[in-house]
């Protein structure tokens, strides 16, 4: 999907996926003191009624997805986040710094004559989610996650990322989707 003298190569993202997912402690850790730094700004944004697309697979979620992040007023993940999703400020930051070729949006890899780009959103929630619960994708466990949950130390690190986005693409309402 991304030209050759583009940082974010097939090769680039797959390097980079591997180091995420053999230090995630480290990046973690990172995106905590993004948030530090960040601490003046984000106090100010309240994420208030985020707004969740939840569907099977090639229901048409994508699809929900872009119209609705077509309105100002909604900020999510992007493809170009990943996958450094847990300090998405910095990685923006650095991106914005290094020339890069213009890139035509492409069909995404399932094949479903969707085009995406790198500014296209898409869910990123997964990784969020698996610091805090890594058994998540154990279908032998219970997952369920209802009134009962309790877990502080999610609640404050999910709340500050749901900021970081808000605060990163401008919107009011934090737009994320699942499958």
């Amino acid at each position: 999907m991304a030209a050759s003298n583009d940082i974010l190569t097939d090769a680039f993202v797959d390097v980079c996926s591997a180091l995420v997912a053999r230090t995630p402690g480290f990046w973690r850790w990172l995106g905590d003191q993004e948030g530090a730094c960040l601490q003046p700004n984000l106090e100010r944004i309240d994420a208030d009624r985020p707004v969740y697309i939840c569907g099977l697979a090639r229901s048409g979620s994508m699809v929900l997805l872009e119209l609705l992040a077509a309105n100002p007023e909604t900020a999510s993940h992007q493809y170009r986040d990943f996958p450094f999703v847990l300090a998405p400020f910095m990685w923006n930051r650095l991106l914005d710094q290094v020339p890069r070729a213009e890139q035509a949006p492409a069909e995404r890899t399932h094949k479903d004559r969707l085009l995406v780009s790198a500014q296209s959103p898409e869910s990123m929630q997964e990784p969020l989610w698996m610091h805090f619960f890594p058994s998540i994708q154990d279908e032998s466990l219970s997952n369920v996650l209802d009134e009962r949950t309790e877990h502080p130390a999610f609640e404050k690190f999910y709340n500050r990322r749901l900021q970081k986005m808000l605060y990163l693409r401008g919107g009011t309402r934090y737009l994320a989707k699942g499958n």
